[in-house]
């Protein structure tokens, strides 16, 4: 996974025009990839929750799908973007 994870930085470094930038990112960083496995939310009303929202602090976030719907992305305008 990290192969895959160091593949896509470069990636989009290469494809914004920053490539010779990669190395110096690698060298100054002590994680580019994490993992976490989401639970299913327990449904108690209408609606359904598993965690509060937050930032990811890493590079790049490989999800796997699974049968667990409900991920969203807040823009930078704050509106939700869903899955």
């Amino acid at each position: 996974m990290e192969e895959l994870d160091q593949m896509v930085i470069r990636m989009v470094f290469e494809n914004y025009g920053v490539g010779k930038h990669y190395n110096s990112l690698m060298e100054s960083v002590t994680r580019t990839l994490g993992f976490i496995k989401y639970k299913e939310a327990q449904k108690t009303t209408n609606t359904c929750k598993a965690l509060e929202s937050h930032t990811d602090k890493t590079f790049t976030t490989i999800l796997h799908q699974n049968r667990v719907k409900g991920l969203e992305i807040k823009t930078k305008d704050g509106q939700w973007l869903g899955s």
